[in-house]
């Protein structure tokens, strides 16, 4: 009995052991190898400036991959590249504020062409048919006494919205494009500049084009667009000036006295015009002096001349040369665009294409301005009257009158207001 009563000894039940736990713990190795591509990627997500790094530096790369295979080496099958020394279709070169943002769009919206807005560099930009520029027209300006001084005021600083950088000429210097400006951008600057200054200028004494040197990218046609000086003015004003958008009829000696002209506006002033006292003149005698030197280079070197008001996209496309086979230089436009233009289905007269076109594109001026012939000669008097300056009126009735503008009509025509 009293080993009946003993106790039996239980036998001892080993403890549970954690098989994941175990894997964990015995197979670290075979883990680290299961991650997939993407753990491991968006695990470094958690660190924002690597994160950050990765998602702009992949696309920018994409960007730029892009651009190199199709714009300077080319894919087979699609349109070649045009390296900067190739003619392309055409340049339209017109004064600041005579609408050439917008023909710019309309060229590009309504027929697709590659067109630059300013720039001609085609191995990083799409404009291998073409560009519609004011800074462009510097081809067509005198060299004479003006290139040494005009580079040098063109070159010492970046000009804000001016509408010139030299990398909108070419992309060879190796300058550094995270900098906007430096000593090495001073350098192209001086360089593009003496190579495109007066390139294509015809030669007082014979009539022929300069034969100097050749502008960095050649074009089949130039057209020179113009606009009525009334409604380039008062753009101009708005954009260059300050207090410009004031209402004039109000401000009669104020508005005219204290726009002061700005300071990068100044410079190009000064350099074009070689007036080392731009910056001393009112703001419609500023603006007034550099329309009209401008308008009557572009006007000495005789390009075919469209007003921007009446002239339909269609019409430039001819004008340009790209509706006649043997003035076309990429093929393929001559019969896509003559369809567009000229075949039976697209003679509607309503379509855009054969429409004057509306400005929608950089319009600065929202009817903060309106000038007419009256109320300039008012403001010319107040000029003379409190600082003894130049009268604007008979400048700009005597561009009108050779544009082919009736100084008579002063409907205010904001359509292209660019």
């Amino acid at each position: 009995r009293q080993r009946n009563n003993k106790k039996k000894k239980k036998t001892p039940v080993p403890p549970k052991v954690d098989t994941a736990a175990a894997v964990v713990e015995t197979e670290p190795a075979e883990e680290e190898q299961e991650k997939s591509l993407w753990q491991e990627v968006s695990s470094h997500w958690s660190f924002p400036l690597y994160g950050l790094t990765l998602a702009i530096a992949i696309p920018y790369g994409l960007y730029l991959l892009w651009h190199v295979a199709l714009l300077q080496h080319g894919i087979p099958g699609l349109r070649p590249p045009v390296p900067l020394d190739a003619p392309r279709q055409v340049l339209v070169v017109g004064t600041m504020s005579s609408g050439t943002s917008q023909v710019t769009h309309e060229l590009a919206q309504q027929f697709h062409l590659e067109m630059g807005h300013e720039t001609s560099e085609s191995e990083w930009n799409f404009v291998r048919d073409g560009t519609v520029s004011w800074f462009h027209g510097i081809r067509y300006w005198p060299r004479e006494k003006l290139l040494v001084q005009g580079a040098a005021t063109l070159c010492q600083q970046l000009l804000p919205n001016m509408g010139f950088h030299p990398r909108m000429f070419r992309d060879t210097s190796g300058c550094s494009i995270r900098e906007s400006w430096s000593s090495c951008w001073r350098r192209e600057c001086i360089e593009v500049l003496d190579q495109e200054w007066g390139c294509a200028r015809p030669d007082p004494s014979s009539g022929l084009l300069s034969t100097r040197q050749s502008c960095i990218s050649p074009f089949q046609t130039t057209l020179h667009q113009v606009r009525h000086p009334l409604r380039t003015v008062e753009s101009m004003v708005v954009k260059f000036c300050q207090g410009g958008g004031k209402d004039a009829e109000e401000h009669d000696g104020e508005y005219q006295n204290g726009g002061r002209l700005h300071k990068s506006f100044v410079l190009v002033g000064q350099a074009l015009l070689g007036n080392p006292a731009f910056g001393n003149l009112t703001c419609l005698e500023g603006v007034t002096q550099f329309l009209t030197t401008y308008t009557q280079h572009m006007m000495e070197a005789h390009l075919p001349r469209y007003p921007v008001e009446i002239t339909t996209p269609c019409q430039i496309v001819e004008l340009a040369g790209f509706l006649a086979p043997d003035t076309v230089v990429y093929q393929p436009h001559y019969e896509r665009l003559s369809q567009l233009c000229h075949g039976e289905n697209n003679n509607n007269n309503a379509a855009p294409h054969h429409s004057p076109m509306t400005s929608t594109q950089y319009k600065v001026n929202q009817g903060d301005l309106t000038l007419t012939w009256d109320l300039l000669t008012r403001l010319d008097q107040t000029t003379i009257r409190t600082q003894g300056g130049t009268p604007v009126v008979p400048a700009l009735k005597r561009l009108s009158k050779q544009l082919g503008y009736d100084v008579k009509d002063i409907a205010n025509n904001n359509n292209n207001n660019n």
